[in-house]
């Protein structure tokens, strides 16, 4: 059975209530109830209460809860659903495939641990992915792959995707979202602009400052969320810059779009260069479809190493969520944004997935799907003039 909604949830759990009356047998006691399956007509109807007993059980608290507090605490019906009732709901359809109605069966209604604690690390996931962050930034410096030497020596890290959409940034401010320890911000600021850049990870922002420094880059950073941006800068920027593995780090894609149009001036530019969200639903290997193409709640995933160094000898929990395209356009779209340009290629400009393979110099694409799924997409985007945001 898939549970859609709370309001679903509720409304199945009256009838199984209902249903607990034909039951011959019950007893109740410190959060677990025993019951004999015969006292049902059916079997489909024993199935069907045990699965909604344990999923409305859970969530029960929640409801009672008025919504303005369910979302400031961040208990968001699509959480409530994927974490704590649809998984229950799956294990005892297995188990009750295996239903003897000549036994009794005991299944406990009390919050299970595991799917609370799955919970719990969704909402708290900006400390754990700044503990990530602050874990990878050591490695990420010293990789081949980010080719730190070479970078303080002058080298870009731009690429020709947003260099294009970006055109002449000469003396313009630019904000630059969840920058890492700041190789693009600081490139961007040798074209010649002013760049604020943005992070999380407070290794990460030391490590900007340090570089920023040592090099005189015309370069500031700030170390917070980006939701909390408002906080922390009331300034507004000639463009507003993500780029490579931003925003899967979000999970509401109309707060982030909303910071972005509050720091944008009247007609500045959002440039945006991000991972294609059809990456995102494979495997590690790209050997099976893993996960929705949208955004359907909390990914909670440990690593073992990292994309820039994938032997490196460190564990990472992390937590994320997939974003579709139709998300991310109409997100800025509702804050006063006009997308100019979308576009979409076929490779990467970096060798961070597995089984890839370099077709052309500086170009990847995962080997077993060559050129038939986009790897990258870029959108360039302008702040309308009247946009109060």
């Amino acid at each position: 059975m898939e549970l859609k909604s709370l309001n679903q949830v509720a409304r199945a759990n009256f009838r199984a209530n209902r249903l607990i009356n034909n039951v011959n047998k019950r007893q109740r006691g410190r959060g677990y109830g025993y019951m004999n399956p015969e006292g049902f007509k059916h079997k489909m109807d024993f199935e069907y209460f045990v699965q909604i007993c344990l999923g409305f059980n859970q969530i029960e608290k929640f409801l009672k809860r008025p919504r303005c507090i369910r979302e400031k605490e961040g208990l968001e019906e699509e959480l409530l659903i994927n974490c704590l009732a649809q998984p229950i709901a799956d294990s005892f359809q297995k188990k009750s495939n295996t239903w003897d109605k000549t036994k009794s069966y005991s299944f406990n209604l009390s919050e299970p641990k595991h799917n609370r604690k799955i919970m719990d690390k969704a909402q708290n996931y900006i400390e754990i992915n700044r503990q990530s962050w602050n874990i990878k930034t050591e490695t990420h410096v010293k990789s081949a792959f980010y080719d730190n030497d070479n970078f303080l020596k002058g080298k870009t890290s731009l690429n020709a995707f947003e260099l294009d959409l970006l055109g002449d940034v000469t003396g313009k401010k630019i904000l630059h979202l969840q920058c890492h320890f700041g190789q693009d911000s600081i490139s961007l600021s040798r074209l010649g602009a002013v760049v604020t850049g943005v992070d999380l990870s407070d290794k990460a922002i030391d490590t900007a400052r340090q570089i920023a420094t040592d090099i005189n880059a015309d370069a500031q950073f700030i170390c917070c969320d980006i939701y909390d941006l408002p906080n922390h800068l009331s300034e507004t920027f000639d463009v507003v810059f993500t780029s490579y593995g931003a925003i899967g780090w979000l999970p509401d894609l109309d707060k982030w779009a909303s910071v972005v149009s509050r720091f944008l001036k009247p007609n500045g530019q959002f440039v945006m260069v991000e991972f294609h969200p059809m990456v995102w639903m494979f495997d590690n290997n790209f050997e099976k479809i893993a996960y929705s193409y949208f955004n359907t709640g909390a990914i909670i995933e440990t690593e073992i190493g990292t994309y820039a160094e994938k032997n490196a000898n460190i564990t990472t929990e992390f937590v994320s969520w997939n974003h579709s395209l139709g998300e991310v356009i109409n997100s800025l779209i509702n804050t006063g944004l006009e997308i100019n340009t979308l576009n979409e290629y076929d490779y990467s400009p970096y060798n961070c997935f597995n089984n890839t393979i370099e077709f052309e110099p500086g170009k990847y694409r995962i080997e077993q799907l060559g050129k038939y799924i986009p790897i990258i997409y870029a959108i360039a985007a302008k702040k309308k003039a009247n946009c109060e945001i």
